[in-house]
This record gives structure tokens, C-alpha cells and sequence, in this order.
């Protein structure tokens, strides 16, 4: 499951829990993978916490997403293995089929 470690700074008390400043922490990010209704853009942190490459990779995605759409075929997930990563949810291994 995707994560991201933290250490505390700063008292706080976040989901019931007391965090202590030099505790160090896991944000699991399922929660921005699975959202109703979906939120990929929290996925990149907020604030001093911005994921320096959000822009980027933002738009990259919407390239491929107009790229695809335009195509008169159709292309489909035939076979998706998830990689082991402690950061990012992506396949180790995507198979599309591309159908006229």
C-alpha cells in the first residue's frame, strides 16, 4: 500500500492519536487513490508540501488522456500487475489491447 514517512515537528493530534515532535510517521495515501469523488490532485501535497514535479506530471497525463481520446481505436486494460512500491501505485507491468 502507497505511503509517504514524516517526522513530527510539532505537537498534534490527528486521527486520535497524540503525535510527539522526533515521531516519525506513515500518511498512507489510499485514501487520494480511492476518493468520492476522485481528488488526484491532493495526491500531490498542498502548500510548502507540494510535490515539485505536480505540474509536470499533470500535464503529462492530460496529454496522454487528449492523445488516447482522439484516436478513432479504442484502446483497454488487458492485463495490469501491481508493482511493490512503497510510494507510487503503478503497474510493474501494463498490457492494452488496441482495437480498430
Amino acid at each position: 500500500m502507497p505511503y509517504i514517512e514524516r517526522q513530527v515537528y510539532h505537537p498534534v493530534r490527528h486521527g486520535g492519536l497524540d503525535l510527539q515532535p522526533g515521531q516519525r510517521v506513515r500518511l498512507f495515501l489510499d485514501a487520494f487513490e480511492h476518493a468520492d469523488p476522485p481528488e488526484p490532485e491532493r495526491f500531490f501535497g498542498a502548500g510548502a508540501h507540494t510535490c515539485l514535479g505536480r505540474p509536470v506530471s499533470l500535464q503529462a497525463w492530460q496529454a496522454i488522456v487528449a492523445f488516447l481520446g482522439g484516436l478513432d481505436s479504442r484502446v483497454a486494460v488487458a492485463h495490469s500487475v501491481p508493482r511493490d512500491d512503497d510510494i507510487f501505485a503503478v503497474p510493474s507491468r501494463l498490457v492494452v489491447e488496441v482495437t480498430a
